[in-house]
Formats: C-alpha cells, sequence, structure tokens
C-alpha cells in the first residue's frame, strides 16, 4: 500500500512538473507577443511624428490603418 502511495505521489508530482513548465511557457510566449505590440505601437507613433503616409506606416508595422488612426487620438 505505501508502494502504491509512493508511485502516486510520484505520477502527481511529475504531472505537475509537466503542468507547471507547460504554463510557464504559454505565459512567455503571450509576454513575447504582448511586448512585440507594444513595440510596434511605439514604432508607428514615431513614424507618426514624422509624419510619414498612414499607408507606409501600415506597410511597415503591420498594423491595420484604422489602428494607426486609432494611435492619433
Amino acid at each position: 500500500m505505501l508502494d502504491q502511495m509512493a508511485k502516486d505521489r510520484d505520477t502527481y508530482e511529475a504531472k505537475l512538473s509537466t503542468a507547471e513548465r507547460r504554463g510557464i511557457s504559454i505565459g512567455t510566449a503571450k509576454g513575447i507577443g504582448i511586448g512585440s505590440k507594444q513595440k510596434t505601437i511605439e514604432l508607428a507613433r514615431n513614424m507618426l511624428e514624422k509624419e510619414l503616409p498612414h499607408d507606409l506606416i501600415s506597410e511597415i508595422t503591420g498594423l491595420t490603418l484604422q489602428e494607426i488612426k486609432n494611435l492619433q487620438e
């Protein structure tokens, strides 16, 4: 009985460790995505300050024309 409890505990700990690694990986990916989007917005704002055409800003950054317009508001 103690052997089974030890095996169950080991299985639980292994699953918990896997879930933790997966959660960290997902969180890291989301954080990178958010940081990338923020950098893109910062770049677009700088381009707007330089009075570059909206279509050029959209082409370079991948932002939509509406997103660029919203940055000006």
